[in-house]
Parts: C-alpha cells; sequence; structure tokens
C-alpha cells in the first residue's frame, strides 16, 4: 500500500529564523497570517526511508522498515501540503535554508551525541 501522505516539513532551525524574521521586520501586518514551510513536499515514506538510509550509514548495520499495510489512515493523512511561504518572504526575506536530508542528520546526531555534519 503506498503512503499517500505528503507534507511540507520544517527544521526546527528555520523555524526559529522564521519567528525572529518576523520578530525583526517592520512591514509584518497584524491582520495577515503567514506561514512557515519548506516549499518542499515529501511522502511520509519518502521521509522514513531517509530515516533509514541515514541511520544505516551511522551505524553500518541495515534497517528494516516495515509498513503496516492494514492500518487505515485518517483522512488528513491523505492531504498534500506544500507550503507557499511568499507572503512571509515578501514581509521579511525570510527563506528556508534547511533541507530534508541536513536536518535528519542534525537530529540524529544529536539523538546519539555525535556532531552534524
Amino acid at each position: 500500500m503506498a503512503i499517500p501522505h505528503f507534507a511540507s516539513k520544517v527544521p526546527v532551525e528555520d523555524a526559529v529564523r522564521a519567528i525572529c524574521a518576523a520578530a525583526a521586520s517592520e512591514t509584518i501586518a497584524e491582520s495577515c497570517k503567514y506561514v512557515v514551510g519548506s516549499g518542499e513536499g515529501y511522502s511520509l515514506r519518502q521521509i522514513i526511508n531517509e530515516v533509514a538510509r541515514q541511520v544505516e550509514n551511522l551505524n553500518g548495520s541495515p534497517v528494516e522498515v516495515l509498513i503496516d499495510t492494514e492500518a487505515a489512515l485518517a483522512p488528513i493523512e491523505w492531504r498534500k501540503c506544500v507550503v507557499d511561504y511568499s507572503r512571509l518572504h515578501a514581509a521579511t526575506a525570510w527563506n528556508p535554508k534547511v533541507k530534508l536530508q541536513t536536518g535528519i542528520d542534525t537530529t540524529l546526531r544529536a539523538f546519539i551525541g555525535g556532531q552534524s555534519q
């Protein structure tokens, strides 16, 4: 069964930079809504496979990914979501900088006590 969930994930470093950019901006309008996103979409399967690949590279052992094909997905898990952050960019010049692969690497290394590359 294919996992259809497709979303724009944001590493915490980018989220913090976006909040700081908004706080420092003189052009942020109180009545507007601003969204933060990577501008890229990844399926849950793509994210899981990238995590597995990086864990294999870090520890040298294969990682088996098991998928419960019997599990029902909630309606929200079928959505496709790639965030358009252009309004935030226009008001602050903010852009995402951390790619998914780098965010996963940083997180995994933090969990195992190593340094990110």
